[in-house]
């Protein structure tokens, strides 16, 4: 979740990177058939999540985000390869997880995180969705990176 707001209190076919992405959306992906997903997270779950991530109940509350995802989305499709990565995102990994995958998709909720997965996906040639609430409205962009795709990219 993205929120930057000041009325509200308080992440292919073969391969998909969801760092740190709704559970919703890997829900949604696991039930089209994507082969594999990676997820990316160094949290817990907590009972505040749980009105909002949805792959989450209340018997897991305290494991581990990706754990609790992981069976979720195994239990949806079994037929679905799910790897975890139970870090968080930085400059010193990013490279090493990305290449597993095909698309990554980025629900993280914050800048630096953005940027982040934005970049390394330019350097490693992958396309980007990038997803976002703001207030009330929710946002997606997709990044193409140059020659990666039939039509002309700005990326």
């Amino acid at each position: 979740r993205s929120f930057v707001t000041p009325t509200i209190s308080s992440a292919a076919e073969k391969s998909c990177s969801i760092a740190s992405a709704q559970p919703a959306l890997r829900a949604s992906v696991a039930a089209a058939g994507i082969g594999t997903i990676g997820l990316v997270d160094d949290d817990k779950v907590d009972r505040s999540n749980l009105q909002r991530q949805i792959l989450h109940t209340d018997a897991r509350v305290g494991r581990l985000k990706v754990q609790s995802a992981k069976e979720a989305l195994s239990a949806l499709n079994p037929t679905t390869t799910v790897r975890t990565h139970n870090v968080r995102l930085t400059k010193n990994h990013v490279e090493e997880i990305f290449p597993e995958y095909q698309v990554v998709v980025d629900g993280s909720d914050n800048f630096n995180t953005h940027y982040l997965v934005h970049d390394a996906c330019i350097k490693l040639g992958l396309p980007a969705v990038h997803a976002a609430v703001f207030r009330f409205e929710g946002q997606m962009t997709v990044s193409w990176p140059a020659g990666q795709r039939a039509l002309p990219s700005p990326c």
